[in-house]
């Protein structure tokens, strides 16, 4: 921009320079000033190349019809804003046949108006200034290439980032899966060897204890029992943990839908982004194993949906089918609700959520909200 207004200040001084060898009156001089001030304004405007030609053949025009030669003075500034607006003259993908064609066409369109200039220094200047405009048309059509390949290499930056997030994301699902997996593992062998180990040695334990007569070793046998019971309520509580641990909570959701007959249609959603404590994994399995273990004896509808969805202070489920019901809604105290349904209730509110169960002509719904603690 900055250097387009230095072409049009240097234009504008010698058309000045011009005007005071041109002969005309002063108030000519003022005309033609005014004009050419005119000119550089609007065509900086309007930088559009149909509008800059229509700008000139209407110079021409009225110059051919007033015969002000004050008009005349016009045409070195349209020249040069017309050639500058031709960026894409110098498109990458143009063919060098179609540049040298459009140029050509522009010096042939001034030199037919070249015997309508006046005078000779204003035919110079008008001609110069064809050049110069196309030199900023370059320019601009390089920046505009540059700034594009750098928008795409931006992209690029950004796909690749993309990329290896979602690969991130993917390997680090792999590692969590596979970590669930050991752990599974190691309860097995907890639970298979040394929970096993553990009780064979407690029922010798109980036998000798009971062969034995010697009073002084008996309380030695009774401290020896009660440190493996210890023992074992530690493998049994380590056993429970790893395996509560191991539980992905979206796995388990999709294994319990699986158990609804084939005339169901499920749709499964789950957006869950931090970890669940083991607590609060449970009751949400058990609740909706209850849920589903209702549709499969109760629906009268084809489609299930199940919903669980994390919150920044709450977890909620949400289970629904479309069988046709009753209008009811079940809570402790209506009397309605079956051991399965009152079940759903008192885990919710055992880790002080909400269970709302009801359901209508449209359906049968379980909505649970459990808190986050802490």
């Amino acid at each position: 921009m900055t250097g387009r207004i230095i072409d049009k200040s240097i234009l504008f001084l010698v058309l000045i320079a011009l005007l005071f060898t041109s002969g005309l009156s002063v108030t000519g001089m003022v005309v033609a000033v005014l004009l050419i001030l005119f000119a550089g304004s609007a065509t900086d405007l309007f930088r559009k190349d149909i509008f800059l030609l229509g700008c000139g053949v209407t110079a021409v025009i009225l110059f051919l019809v007033l015969k002000r030669k004050e008009i005349a003075y016009t045409f070195p500034m349209i020249a040069y804003s017309y050639a500058s607006s031709k960026e894409y003259l110098f498109r990458k993908g143009r063919k060098a046949s179609d540049i040298v064609f459009s140029i050509a066409e522009a010096v042939m369109v001034i030199i037919s108006c070249i015997p309508l200039i006046p005078d000779a220094p204003l035919i110079i200047v008008t001609v110069t200034a064809v050049p110069m405009g196309l030199r900023w048309a370059y320019r601009d059509e390089r920046q505009r290439t540059l700034a594009s390949s750098l928008n795409d290499a931006r992209s690029d930056v950004f796909d690749t980032e993309k990329k290896r997030k979602q690969d991130r994301e993917k390997e680090d699902e792999k590692i969590y899966l596979a970590t669930l997996e050991e752990r599974n593992r190691i309860a097995r062998e907890i639970h298979d060897n040394i929970g096993h180990m553990l009780t064979r040695s407690l029922v010798q334990m109980e036998a000798i204890k009971v062969i034995n007569k010697d009073e002084d070793i008996a309380p030695m046998l009774d401290s020896v029992g009660d440190t493996m019971n210890e023992a074992m309520t530690a493998v049994r509580k380590s056993v429970h943990e790893l395996h509560s641990e191991s539980i992905d909570i979206s796995i388990g959701i999709n294994d319990i839908v699986k158990t609804l007959p084939d005339r169901f249609s499920c749709k499964v959603d789950t957006m869950i982004e931090s970890s669940i404590p083991n607590e609060t994994k449970n009751a949400v399995l058990s609740i909706l194993k209850e849920a589903v273990t209702n549709i499969i004896k109760y629906s009268t509808g084809d489609k299930v949906k199940v919903e669980f969805i994390e919150n920044k202070t709450f977890w909620r489920l949400l289970v629904e089918d479309n069988g046709k019901n009753k209008d009811m809604t079940y809570d402790r105290y209506s009397g309605n609700e079956g051991i399965g349904l009152d079940n759903i209730i008192t885990r919710c509110e055992s880790l002080g959520g909400r269970a709302n169960i009801s359901a209508d002509r449209s359906g049968f719904r379980v909505r649970v909200m459990i808190p986050k603690k802490g």
